[in-house]
Parts: C-alpha cells; structure tokens; sequence
C-alpha cells in the first residue's frame, strides 16, 4: 500500500510528536499534562503505520497514555483524508472511557489545529432499544407478561424514547429487568428497514447515522468480528489485543443450548394464558395449520428437552436442579446421543415457510422468516455438534444454573484462528494495530503472531513510565506447598497466608483465583477470620456493583475469578495489595484445552512452551497490572505459589512485568508500607529482585529481570 501523505510521512509524525512533547499543544490544553517519552513514542509509530499502511504492535505498560497515542494520530490521519479508523476494544469500560474521556480530548486538540473530527461508538444490535417492538410490547403486555410491573417500565421506555437520542442499553438512566428488555430490544432478522413505521424514530438508526459520518468509530472486538454495519474502513486499532484470539473463536465457533430452543419455541408458541406467541399474532392464518402448528412446537420442545438432556447423560454430566458450579465435559465421538429432535425442527422451518407464502404483512413476513432460519440454523449447529468432525476443533458439554433452571449447551470451539485472521484482516493492505500493556512474554510477540496469524510487523514494547522498584512490592510464599503435588495442603496453607498478608496491609485488598472451587473455600475461611474489614466474594453481587462496593469501603477485601483479573481501575489505597493465589495456567483437562494439546501436539509442538505457558504469562501479567494505575499509587503484589520460584519456567512470569522491591516476609511487607510516609520508598539495593530470585534459584542461569528502555530516538530504527 502506498503512503497516504506521499512525501509528507515525516511532517506528520512530527506534529504528533509536537503535540505530545513540553510545551505542546497538549500540555496547554489539559491540565496536569506531564510529556512521557514512551507516550511520545508510541505516538509516531501509530503515525508511521497509518502512513504506510504497515501493521504494529505495541506493548505499552501501564501509565505509558496509550490511548492518546494512538487516539491522536488517528483522528488527524482520519480527518486529514477523509478516512475512517476503528478502534476495536474488548471491555465496555474502555469503550466509554475513549468515547466519554479521551475522544472529547482529542476532538479539542483537532480542531486548535483545523481539524474537525466526528467520533461514535457503536454496539451490537440487541443493546438497543427497538421503537416498533416497545410500541408492540405495549399493546401486548398481557400476551407477552405476566408481571404488572412490566407496564410501568415500558412507559419509563417510551419517556426515554421519546427524549434520548441514543437507544443503548447502557444510557437507559433505570433498570429493564432482563425479560422485558428481551422484549424490547432491537434484533438484526426482525427489523422491518425501510418499511418500518417508525424508522423516523429510530434510535438505532440513529447511531448508525453517526457511525457513518465518524472519522473515528469505537466498537468491540465481538462486533468487529461479527461485521461492521458501516460501509468502509481504512484502518483498525485492536486495545486490549492480548483478548483477540479468544474472541475470534467464540466468533468462528457455535453454542446451542436447551435454554436457546425453548425460547425460540416458546416465542413461536406457547400454551400460557390461553395460548400466546408469534403464531397467535400472525394474520390470515388457516384454523387447521394454527392446530398443527401449535402440536409441533410442543412436541418439539419435548423431544428437545430429552435431547438435551440424553446429550448431557452420555458425557457423564449430572443433571440436578441445583448445580453448584458450571461443570463441562469434551465429547471425542460423533452420535453421543441419537437425534430425536432436528426433524421435528425442520418440520417446524417447512410450516413456517408454508405460513411466509400465504403472508401479506410486513411484519409478520419479516418474523415468521427471521424464526424460519433461526430454526435452521440450530438444525445445522446441532447437527455440526453430533457430526463432532475436525482436528481443529473442540467439541463439548457444559451443564450450569441459568435463570434458576438447569441449562445444557453443546459447544464449538475453533482451536487455530490464524488462518482465518490471517487471510481476512492481516494480510489485508490497510494498517492494522495491536496495543494492550500484556502482549509480549518475555520481550517476545512470536506468541501472538502465531495464534492471530500475522506476518510482517513493526514489533515495539513501551515500558510504564511508573516506578516500581520504588512503590511496589513483590512478595512470594516460597514455602508453601507445590499447588500441582500437594493441591489440598497447598489451598489450607494458602487460605492461612491470605489471612496473615490482609492483616499488614493498610488498604484494600484484591485476591485473584483460577477456579471457583479455592474461591468459595478461601471466602468461608476468610470470612471466620475476624479480619475487621468488609468481605466481598464475586457472585454475590453484580460484577459492577461488587466493585463499586469496595471501592467504597476504603479497605475491603475482594475475592474474583476471571472477570476481575483484567480491566479492573481501582487507583489509590482503596486498592494497595493484589493477592495471586496461584500461577494462571488454565486447566488441562479442561474440554478446550485438552483438545488443543492433541491438535498442538499433532502440529509438532510443545503444548506448554507454545501455548499453556505464554498464555499463563499474560494473564499473570494483566493481574499484576490492577495494582500500580497512576503515578502517586503503591503497594505490593503477593504471589502465594511458590513454583514461580522452584520451577525454571517461574523466571518468564517474573521478567514480564516491572522490576520491583522484593520482600521475602511478612516483616519486610509490613515495614514496606510502614516506611511510606507520603513518600516513594527506597529500594533496599540495587537489582534487589534480581539478586533476590538468583539467590532462591541459584541454577536457573535464564532467571533475570527484564527491562526495555525506549530509545532516546526512533530515526535508526528500522520501520519493516
């Protein structure tokens, strides 16, 4: 691909430059600015690879400002060409962190230099409000509720609908329980388009206007994968990147469950109340096809509760009303269980289509053909599941509690996406960048290239400007038992240690978990502690709520699993000390990674260095991330298992996150923050960490700390 500013590359990453450097345009206009090198940096690469359409990686650690780094460049580059950048984002906190913090920033700084830059964000449909659907929900509420209370929230809707200028979910100022925003909700194969009567009312519509007209459109990565309904786009950022892979094959993979059936069913008919659904409502049907019609879906949704059902029973999974914990087997054979069901389905597909010839109404066409191939397509999901066909592939059961009831789900997952992202983005001639602050193990991307099929790229790593060595402690249980050999003793002695490390530190604590099981074991101990401070267990409240709560609390105590390892913000002493119970390895024997081990293995790989232990790796670094968020924060990182010190691969955990104080006891911990007084602590000596690891692992000659120091200048630095 040609460069966008023939001739001009260099002008431009230097006005990047300029802006983010003392005495630009930055510093004049945001208060507390402070230039960062690395921010500086970063910037120009974003530039140069916009310019000449290469793709970029880059790693930068906390503090670094990434997202003015590539915010920057990547609104002048749009406004200055008439292009459109995206900027793909995996949590919904970041999405309104950039569209309600940074993008404001960064439309001010366009237009002192000229510029006039239009940003949107833009979600999945079914997180907006659907005008036609609250209006049939209205008229409908005793088919479609059997609460009174929906009433009242529908005209809360509609107040809303009338006024907002946005349909989100997430800018609804109250509550819509999940039933009747079900309801309500705009779905891609109901809409009516053009011939909607209330298309001039459109909120949805709306945002996609918005969309249109962006120079700048935030997304998640979901949405991304899923397909953008936006003409064009000439370049794509990924943030938090480290999360592609994962989300390109819950994307390219199929789940199907008895909760998703029954309620396709149960939307196309139901007996309740005399009888209600989609087949009530349809005009000018036959009295014979509605009888017929109705026997259908019943008997269908029989068969399909035994199926399921029979699914689960031949993978050994119990099936009782109350499930404590999801539990998930890999199926390694096709026809685990007979099919009984997808004739029936199809049965209900040709009835459906039958009614789609005879129809003369808008909206009845448009629904009865959306549940005509959402019919179809769980024929083809259930079919590909007992089929089970494919190396590349995971095929597998998971039984878990949803809305109080037992649900089955049959579950495709794609073991190897770079293929796919290979041929469909990467190879693709438009510039195409990764940023997250955990994307290397080690000073090493191989990892990430390999699993997201990417070949040439400009490779850069921006270390956290923050000084850790100063206000963070890295403490280590060297003595307790090994978690691999001695799981039991190992959870008993680690409960303990939690307990003696929350009693020195004067703030909130996190304490991370890789399973559900040592959470709900640590929680009971911990709450029959007497440890004074408020305790609060993921599961029990809503994951917003739950940290709202203790940051509330000024120093609670937060145990978590998967959700709170990753793009949690609690700056300050609300959150001082970050507990990792143990090394993040996920599960071997879990269904996904069991059938990637064979399919690895079967590849000529080594499972553990190729793909358990650089996965392990970024997420130990991502927990570590939660502790330092701004530059006046400090505590201590504890890590309770102790391979990270007798096992050589320990040394890869340790050289992917900043050099820090170490502290090898409880004495040293306590005196850590004892010693703060307002202000940084000194370290105890130089390369203490270092010296400290070597000292414990005397004959692991790879055991070192890693540093990387971002270059007084890029010039010599070769771009390809």
């Amino acid at each position: 691909m040609s460069p966008i500013f023939p001739g001009d590359s260099t002008n431009f990453e230097t006005e990047i430059r300029a802006i983010l450097s003392e005495g630009g345009l930055a510093g004049g206009m945001l208060p507390g600015f402070e230039p960062r090198s690395a921010q500086i940096e970063m910037g120009a690469a974003v530039a140069r690879s916009l310019n000449s359409g290469a793709k970029l990686i880059a790693q930068a650690g906390t503090g670094v400002g990434k997202s003015l780094a590539y915010l920057i460049p990547a609104a002048f580059w749009a406004c200055d060409n008439e292009k459109k950048v995206i900027v793909a984002t995996y949590t919904r906190a970041l999405q309104e962190q950039l569209i309600n913090k940074d993008l404001p920033v960064v439309a001010k700084l366009a237009a002192r230099t000229g510029r006039e830059l239009n940003y949107a964000l833009l979600m999945g449909a079914e997180n907006y409000l659907c005008a036609r659907r609250l209006a049939h929900a209205a008229s409908a509420q005793r088919e479609l509720f059997d609460s009174p209370a929906a009433g009242k929230i529908l005209g809360h809707l509609a107040d809303f609908a009338r006024q907002s200028e946005t349909g989100l979910r997430s800018a609804i100022p109250f509550s819509v329980p999940a039933q009747v925003w079900e309801k309500v909700r705009r779905e891609a194969d109901l809409c009516l388009k053009k011939r909607c009567p209330f298309r001039e009312r459109c909120l949805y519509m709306k945002d996609i206007f918005r969309a249109c007209k962006a120079d700048v459109l935030v997304v998640n990565q979901h949405l991304f994968f899923a397909g953008l309904p936006v003409s064009a786009y000439h370049a794509v950022i990924f943030d938090e990147a480290h999360n592609m892979e994962d989300t390109a094959a819950e994307f390219l993979g199929f789940s199907v469950s008895n909760y998703r059936v029954g309620r396709m069913l149960s939307e196309l008919y139901t007996p309740a109340g005399g009888g209600r659904g989609l087949v009530k409502r349809i005009k000018n049907k036959p009295a014979a096809w509605l009888e017929e019609f109705e026997k259908l879906v019943l008997e269908t949704g029989k068969a399909a509760d035994n199926f399921f059902l029979s699914c689960a029973r031949a993978a050994g999974l119990k099936i009782t009303a109350v499930l404590a914990e999801a539990k998930s087997t890999r199926i390694l054979r096709p026809d685990i269980a007979e099919d009984n069901v997808t004739a029936l389905l199809t049965d209900l597909a040709r009835q459906l289509g039958a009614a789609l010839e005879d129809c003369s109404n808008a909206e009845d066409e448009v629904a009865l053909s959306a549940y005509k191939n959402r019919v179809l397509e769980t024929v083809a999901d259930i079919r590909a599941f007992l089929k089970a066909q494919g190396n590349d592939k995971a095929y597998w059961i998971e039984s878990r509690l949803f809305r109080s009831a037992p649900a089955v789900e049959l579950n495709m997952t794609l073991l190897d996406v770079s293929e796919e992202l290979g041929k469909s983005l990467f190879s693709r001639p438009i510039p195409v960048i990764l940023t997250s602050a955990t994307l290397a193990v080690e000073g090493n991307f191989e990892n990430l290239k390999t699993g997201l099929g990417i070949g040439e790229a400009q490779e850069i790593i921006f270390p956290s400007p923050f000084d850790y060595r100063s206000n963070a402690a890295f403490y280590t249980a060297a003595n307790l038992p090994d978690p691999g050999a001695q799981p039991a003793d190992f959870e008993k002695e680690a409960c303990a240690k939690c307990l003696e490390i929350i009693k020195v530190i004067p703030g909130g604590v996190f304490i991370l978990f890789t399973s559900w099981e040592f959470l709900r074991k640590a929680s009971n101990y911990i709450n029959s502690g007497n440890t004074g401070r408020d305790v609060f267990v993921q599961g029990t409240l809503l994951a917003d709520e739950l940290l709202r709560s203790f940051r509330e609390s000024g120093n609670g105590v937060l145990l978590a699993t998967d959700t709170f390892w990753q793009g949690v913000d609690v700056p300050g002493s609300n959150l001082a000390c970050v507990i990792i119970t143990k090394l993040p390895f996920a599960s071997p024997g879990s269904p996904v990674e069991s059938a990637r081990s064979e399919y690895l293995t079967m590849k000529g790989k080594n499972v553990f260095e190729a793909h358990s232990l650089p996965k392990a790796v970024i997420k130990f670094h991502q927990g570590f991330g939660r502790l330092i968020r701004k530059t006046s924060d400090y505590g201590a990182v504890a890590v309770l298992d102790p391979r990270i010190i007798t096992r050589r691969y320990g040394a890869k955990f340790v050289n992917s996150v900043p050099e820090c104080t170490y502290v090898s006891d409880l004495t040293n911990l306590a005196a850590f923050f004892k010693d703060r007084g307002g202000r940084p602590r000194p370290a105890i000596q130089a390369n203490a960490q270092l010296q400290a690891f070597e000292a414990l692992a005397p004959n692991d000659d790879d055991f070192r700390c890693a540093q990387f120091d971002v270059p007084q200048s890029w010039s010599d630095t070769p771009f390809e």
